[in-house]
């Protein structure tokens, strides 16, 4: 009995010993999680006025009309063609599916650009295994942070040490509901108030 109560200690320690860096892993996640997920507000965000994007991939410029009450969005899309873009309504695709209408301009440089939305991916050189979406809103003529949003994502160990290579790769916003993601932040970026 004594020769398997070792059996049994020395694997559970093995087992404990192999998953360690998981282990401290899942408790800097939920650390990271509270400390920096989720939104931050650092100023007043105005309705109606005009936006710029960092991003130039084809759909680029439709970021900050997730936000609604926006009068134009400034983009220069992969071959540098600058355009101003409106949200014209919805069209209905089928009975359950409507997808956005977008009107591109030329450039009205009369019309100010007030605020720039990017979305930046930082991997923490520390820890591999860890990475940050930032969705950082500036004012343009200030260059002040005016809100942003940081999801922390984790991937606890390499797919090759788990049974049938299944993922583990998690993800947190603030912390609280992952399935709410950046939803709420959309919903309240014209609310100023801080975390």
């Amino acid at each position: 009995m004594r020769i398997r109560n070792r059996w049994i200690f020395f694997i559970a320690g093995g087992l404990l010993i192999y998953h360690f860096d998981v282990i401290t892993g899942t408790i800097k996640f939920h650390r990271m999680c509270k400390a920096e997920g989720g939104p931050r507000f650092y100023g007043q965000v105005e309705k109606n006025v005009g936006w710029e994007v960092a991003d130039r991939e084809a759909y680029g410029y439709d970021g900050p009309f997730a936000f609604g009450d926006v009068a134009f969005v400034r983009y220069q899309d992969k071959d540098g063609v600058r355009s101003d873009v409106r949200f014209a309504g919805y069209k209905q695709i089928t009975p359950n599916h409507s997808e956005p209408i977008y009107v591109f301009s030329p450039v009205n440089e009369a019309l100010p650009v007030r605020y720039r939305l990017e979305w930046k991916r930082v991997d923490l050189p520390d820890d591999e295994r860890f990475g940050k979406t930032v969705v950082s809103i500036t004012e343009v003529a200030s260059a002040q942070v005016l809100a942003t949003y940081t999801r922390i994502g984790w991937q606890w160990t390499k797919p090759e040490r788990v049974i049938l290579a299944a993922s583990t790769a998690n993800g947190c916003w603030d912390g609280s509901d992952p399935d709410e993601g950046i939803q709420p932040f959309y919903k309240s970026i014209y609310e100023f108030r801080s975390k």
